[in-house]
């Protein structure tokens, strides 16, 4: 029995092309990129290359490009740097959805517990997408951070994110005429997307989208794990260096990490050469395959769903129309979700309830609580997530399984 894998939103396989790119780092340019000599000076002239390709995908400046130890790390810099970095008379406030992923929520909530914040959480409708007349009313003038999801990692919802960012641009425009003395918040609030389940499948410009601060990460999309990028966007760096702050070193944000100051001074610590050059190469084939994957990865959702209400005619899916290819989220009605997901894994297929990151705490969706008012009857789901490995056979594999087991 092949088994079936259907949890790409948690990770992926590393694509043979991205091993054989990755390699040459581990044995024969192994050198510190901190060194002095031409061992270390490979090494970093590779990061270089691969923080110049990096910086074409998103069409930003190489020195917008930190490299992090992981996407969770880079939404904490994002959170925290802005947070550490603030100038301003009033405690800042912290905007987020209620549906975002742990690494933003509970980073918030943290610094809301050291009372470093005030956080509003925005609430979502039934399908999973932010109420922008929520967020619009929530943002004040000592408003510092505003951080939404792009795509969400349990149900696949997409947000809108050009319009909140044209809320929020609305909103300093009116903060221009209301405060003649804008000087010090002219950046704010900063706008930060975590696009780690969009890259694959959507154009994540910076300027295209209207966002300051981006965050991607390699293990999504066929790169390594322990990698993640965050991304500072051309025009919020033009006017970093038009106004009052470090102009130099982009300082509206400050480092979590501190130590050697590598990564322009903004994330310390010997980079990891090899993960760097993973990421950058599994990033430029996911940009590359964005379209065709996108219509292929929306086939096999769509036979995924159809096969299991056929299977499962009692279960439903979670969320709308505004969904990515890649997610799935279906409700189950009477079996419980882990009762379930042991029972698949055991008949060979890998689904999951939702985010990996605190799957082992079997602890109840926050996103369709949120989704569904706190309903206990309705935090029963499971999702399945595909990428660029899943063919249709995989998906008639994992019900011909499926198809052994009954909902009791």
């Amino acid at each position: 029995m092949k088994r079936v894998y259907l949890d790409y939103a948690a990770t992926t396989p590393v694509r043979k092309e991205v091993m054989k790119a990755m390699m040459p780092y581990f044995g024969v340019h192994f050198g510190n990129p901190g060194s002095l000599h031409s061992f270390g000076q490979d090494a970093m002239s590779a990061i270089d290359s691969a923080r110049e390709r990096v910086a074409k995908l998103f069409e930003v400046e190489f020195r917008n490009i930190i490299f992090c130890g992981s996407a969770t790390e880079a939404n904490n810099l994002a959170l925290c740097g802005v947070i550490d970095s603030w100038k301003g008379k009033e405690k800042p406030r912290v905007i987020i959805s209620s549906i975002e992923h742990e690494s933003v929520l509970e980073t918030a909530r943290v610094l809301e517990r050291e009372k470093k914040i005030e956080l509003v959480l925005v609430g979502v409708d039934k399908e999973g997408i932010v109420l922008l007349d929520e967020l619009k009313k929530s943002l004040t003038q000592n408003t510092a951070l505003v951080s939404i999801m792009y795509v969400n990692n349990e149900v696949g919802s997409i947000q809108p994110i050009k319009e909140i960012s044209r809320i929020i641009s609305d909103f300093k425009d009116s903060l221009k005429i209301r405060n003649s003395k804008f000087e010090i918040n002219n950046l704010y609030p900063i706008f930060h997307t975590d696009a780690v389940q969009a890259f694959s499948y959507f154009d994540c410009s910076l300027d295209v989208l209207g966002v300051d601060l981006l965050t991607v990460s390699g293990h999504k999309c066929g790169g390594p794990k322990g990698i993640g990028i965050l991304v500072i966007s051309k025009a919020t760096s033009e006017k970093v260096r038009n106004s009052k702050f470090e102009i130099n070193n982009l300082r509206f944000f400050s480092p979590v990490i501190t130590g050697g100051g590598q990564e322009f001074n903004l994330r310390s610590g010997t980079e990891n050469v090899p993960t760097i050059i993973g990421c950058v190469e599994a990033l430029s084939i996911a940009q590359k395959n964005r379209k065709k994957e996108s219509v292929r990865i929306e086939l096999l959702r769509r036979r995924f769903i159809k096969n299991f209400l056929k299977v499962f005619p009692e279960s439903f899916v979670n969320g709308g129309e505004t969904h990515s290819p890649h997610i799935a989220n279906i409700q189950l009605t009477e079996m419980n979700r882990e009762e379930f997901l042991t029972h698949a894994d055991l008949l060979g297929v890998a689904l999951s309830s939702g985010s990996a990151c605190s799957a082992r705490a079997h602890s109840e969706s926050h996103v369709l609580s949120a989704m569904y008012g706190g309903n206990a009857t309705k935090l029963n789901g499971i999702r399945a997530s595909f990428g660029y490995n899943t063919t249709s056979k995989d998906i008639d594999n994992a019900f011909k399984y499926l198809s052994r087991m009954e909902e009791k």
